[in-house]
């Protein structure tokens, strides 16, 4: 009941629920460690990529200040904000594979 729960607080369509909810049901009980960053603390590191990033997020997204901040400690990357909540990927597919597709774009033809 806490996965479906977990699944269902962002008030998604029900076909989005059901397989966030089957995710975590493949995950198990560790499925969201990855939330947790714990005693490991990411951002002494974003500095160090040099490689072209785009940095992601949706107004949303709790998680959004956060990840404004991640963009800011990444040099030189892009920060896309997509007006959907936080499964974009899901919710809003055709603007979050716009965004790719535009970085990519530029990035290739920048790197000619």
């Amino acid at each position: 009941m806490e996965w479906w729960r977990r699944s269902s607080m962002w008030g998604n369509p029900l076909n989005i629920v059901e397989d966030r909810f089957l995710e975590y049901v493949k995950a198990g009980p560790r499925g969201e460690e990855i939330h947790w960053a714990g005693s490991t603390d990411p951002r002494p590191k974003l500095p160090l990529i040099h490689c072209p990033t785009l940095v992601l997020s949706a107004t949303g997204d709790p998680m959004c200040a956060v990840t404004k901040k991640i963009h800011k400690l990444i040099p030189n990357s892009k920060f896309v904000i997509i007006d959907g909540g936080i499964d974009i990927d899901r919710v809003c597919p055709k603007e979050f594979a716009e965004a790719i597709l535009n970085f990519l774009q530029k990035r290739g033809a920048g790197s000619k």
